[in-house]
């Protein structure tokens, strides 16, 4: 466990200032922007989101798991490609809505492709840094992004700018720099990166390529897209139903609990995927890493989870201000959801790493539909927004139980398998 210990502390060193900027960043939006403001920005990062997710059709997840760097290159120029064309195919219907079919939607969903663009190439810099088991320069990224959105975001706010199109602006301006810093790295070899480009250029081996990773595709696409509706349906399906204010309340609580978590959830992911990825490939024991990320994840979840209903509505009203008072209901029931989630998330890279496939999506299934379920007939019913959370996050939290449970016992199998070749041996 000391690699994954080296290379979370990595991460999370990175990111600590980054932590401290969001949070101090969060009551300034709180007091600056109305609700409803807050929730058009969280209902534009919703689609951009999903669609900057689905643009590289996860050939980025392959890059990691080659022994060989040809096959991981092979991998990243496909990426790029399957970026390029899905963010010109977003442009162009975007385009053809606005200006053809007068569908009326806010302006600013024209960056949404460019967003999608520049996030491709960040993400083969994540996977390449999970390859070579180096997180310092990622780190510091994770830090430029935050810091360059935090600055041009105060600065458009002093200049008296108060609209969604702030925090756009600041999203991409900090995608944009970070992604710039990782693309300097002297160990990110443009000229192999051409080649491979230029390779991938030629409609066969394109076809080749595809052809032979179409699991990724056919498999983690919607894998992606069911975890993402678990996570972001909520917003859209109150948006629908409910109003661009109460969006704003649930986005914010959800920010307020969610932002260390994601942070420190995002470091464990990546630190202990890389890990397994050794283990598998040297015919090591996975389950130790997955007890222990139970046993301590599981104590700090408890933990804050009772800090949030001892005095979560009082730090959250603090922290906020008063004109979010009714978002303090739902940090319980939010809490609940959100530390199983983190709880959750740093052991799902197993389903990858064990080639699960097929069970990752069907459990994706669970958790993408289910809550969701639950959320839309309490909306469509009427109930307050209080109830409403708590109905999603109690049947959230109990397929994510089952979901780590199912995890835990695929970890116990291959190493019972594991054991097995070794004595044989």
């Amino acid at each position: 466990m000391s690699n994954i210990r080296k290379n979370i502390l990595k991460i999370i060193s990175g990111t600590f200032i980054s932590q401290i900027l969001l949070f101090a960043i969060i009551p300034v939006l709180s007091r600056v922007f109305e609700p409803e403001v807050l929730g058009a920005y969280a209902i534009f990062t919703t689609f951009y989101g999903i669609l900057a997710g689905v643009s590289t059709l996860r050939y980025e997840l392959a890059i990691p798991s080659p022994k060989m760097d040809r096959k991981a290159w092979g991998m990243t120029a496909l990426t790029i490609y399957s970026a390029i064309l899905f963010s010109l195919l977003v442009l162009i219907s975007i385009m053809l809505m606005r200006f053809v079919f007068n569908i009326v939607f806010p302006p600013y969903f024209l960056f949404i492709p460019l967003g999608m663009f520049i996030l491709s190439f960040q993400v083969i810099c994540q996977q390449w840094s999970a390859r070579r088991r180096s997180y310092t320069r990622y780190s510091i990224a994770l830090f430029i992004n935050t810091t360059s959105n935090v600055v041009l975001v105060l600065i458009l706010i002093y200049l008296g700018y108060k609209s969604a199109e702030v925090l756009i602006l600041g999203l991409l301006l900090g995608l944009a720099v970070s992604t710039i810093y990782l693309l300097s790295d002297r160990k990110f070899k443009f000229h192999i990166f051409l080649k491979y480009m230029l390779v991938f250029s030629n409609f066969r081996y394109l076809f080749i390529s595809i052809r032979k990773n179409i699991e990724y595709p056919k498999y983690m696409v919607p894998t992606f897209l069911l975890t993402s509706a678990a996570t972001s349906a909520p917003l859209l399906i109150i948006g629908l139903f409910k109003s661009h204010t109460d969006v704003g309340f649930f986005s914010i609580a959800s920010r307020f609990l969610i932002v260390p978590g994601i942070i420190i959830g995002s470091a464990l992911s990546e630190a202990i995927r890389a890990e397994m990825f050794n283990r598998f490939h040297q015919k090591k024991l996975i389950y130790p890493i997955v007890s222990r990320v139970l046993l301590w994840g599981g104590m700090v979840c408890f933990l804050f989870i009772l800090l949030m209903i001892l005095v979560g509505d009082k730090i959250l009203i603090f922290v906020l201000g008063d004109k979010f008072s009714p978002a303090a209901n739902i940090v319980i029931p939010l809490s609940l959801a959100t530390s199983f989630a983190l709880l959750m998330q740093p052991l799902q890279p197993l389903f990858i790493v064990l080639n699960r496939q097929k069970l990752n999506f069907i459990v994706q299934i669970m958790i993408g539909i289910f809550p969701n379920l639950a959320l839309l007939a309490f909306t469509i019913t009427g109930f307050e927004l209080n109830k409403i959370t708590w109905a999603y996050s109690l049947l959230y939290s109990l397929v994510a139980t089952i979901i780590i449970l199912i995890l835990r016992g695929i970890a116990k199998k291959h190493d019972h398998k594991a054991k097995g070749e070794i004595s044989g041996q």
